[in-house]
């Protein structure tokens, strides 16, 4: 009994001296959370098994911290709360309860966080989730007037049930000729994907303005996953941070730009030259998970005979996107997967260049999953 009591003892010294400083949850090693209140002043990594329980881990150094977890990490209830510095992620995420920002950043650092089912993010002024690269997720059934779903800053309103809806936030500004966006877009793909006719209010926050003026910014529209924008007519808020549009027809990917320098004035030689890539190139599909279609890109530098092929995960040939010769360019094929059901599937870029001088041969194979 001593030695049991001893044992107990010791663990609560080991995790409030883990409390004071990082943590290291070691490979073979469960640590069970429960319900309290875990503050790391330094960083956590994982190699074994966390259980979040009920509890909440703080952030709260004073230089930048990471979260370490080759796997993936999952939490219930995370907060960042730093008198200085940043939380840095090293691999994905996902949230269960509530993230709360209340002082310092998150950088997605490439990574995707998701916020599950039921999970809501808390961001403050000056204080949000960021990254040039990565996303910030959250996979959901919208019924009919769904709100701001997960509090990511997209509020829908006056339309129908959305049915399952991939909502994704990015942070990296695209740039078109001279027009650049702010630090923060929405790509939006529901099930339901037509005449839907809502009212949506895009947010951002100051600290995403990328030097641009405020009074200036104006809603736009791509289809093409910011290949190319159009304009949308909408009412700004400079007080509530927000762009509300109504009449919304269908979704895709949206940010602002200036409206007096919209992303459209491009020199038209310049970006010809720019479009013949310099190498064969298959890009992953996007979005990945989807429902039911996805993009997918690919360039060719010289005139080719193209095949783009769709395969189940046993290797059953299911559909042909490109099969035939295309000149030198950037394309993006579309995959209609509402008859197929959901799982793992793989498409195959083949292409073989037949000039008389050469014969060059590209294959590429990447996987996707549809999610229904």
């Amino acid at each position: 009994m001593k030695i049991i009591v001893f044992l107990l003892f010791l663990t609560v010294i080991i995790v409030i001296n883990l409390s004071a400083q990082g943590i290291t949850i070691g490979i073979g090693t469960t640590f069970a959370l429960g319900g309290a209140t875990l503050s790391l002043p330094n960083n956590w990594s994982n190699a074994g098994i966390f259980v979040p329980g009920s509890g909440t881990v703080v952030f709260d150094g004073i230089f930048k911290q990471s979260i370490i977890n080759s796997s993936g990490e999952t939490f219930l209830d995370l907060t960042i709360n730093k008198a200085s510095g940043e939380v840095m992620l090293d691999n994905n995420i996902t949230i269960n309860g509530n993230l709360t920002l209340v002082k310092g950043d998150l950088d997605l650092n490439g990574d995707t966080l998701t916020l599950g089912p039921s999970a809501l993010l808390h961001e403050t002024s000056g204080n949000t989730v960021k990254g040039t690269i990565g996303v910030i997720k959250t996979i959901r059934t919208l019924n009919a007037n769904p709100g701001n779903i997960a509090n990511l800053g997209v509020d829908i309103s006056d339309c129908p049930a959305l049915g399952l809806t991939t909502i994704e936030r990015g942070h990296r500004p695209d740039t078109i000729g001279t027009s650049s966006s702010i630090a923060r877009n929405y790509m939006i793909i529901p099930t339901n994907h037509s005449g839907l006719n809502a009212t949506v209010s895009f947010y951002y926050n100051d600290s995403e303005l990328n030097n641009l003026t405020e009074a200036n910014l104006g809603l736009f529209k791509s289809i093409d996953n910011g290949v190319s924008w159009n304009a949308v007519t909408g009412t700004l808020n400079t007080t509530s941070n927000s762009l509300t549009v109504v009449g919304i027809e269908s979704f895709s990917k949206w940010s602002l730009f200036s409206s007096i320098n919209p992303p459209t004035d491009i020199d038209q030689e310049k970006m010809e030259m720019e479009s013949i890539p310099k190498e064969y190139f298959l890009s992953q599909n996007y979005p990945n998970p989807f429902n039911p279609t996805t993009s997918i890109s690919f360039n060719l530098p010289k005139q080719s005979h193209v095949e783009l092929r769709m395969f189940d995960v046993i290797g059953r040939e299911v559909a042909v996107l490109v099969n035939g010769y295309l000149p030198a360019g950037r394309y993006t094929k579309t995959w209609n997967a509402s008859s197929f059901t959901s799982g793992v599937y793989f498409y195959r870029l083949n292409t073989q260049q037949t000039a008389s001088s050469e014969r060059e041969t590209f294959i590429s194979t990447k996987k996707l999953l549809l999610v229904k």
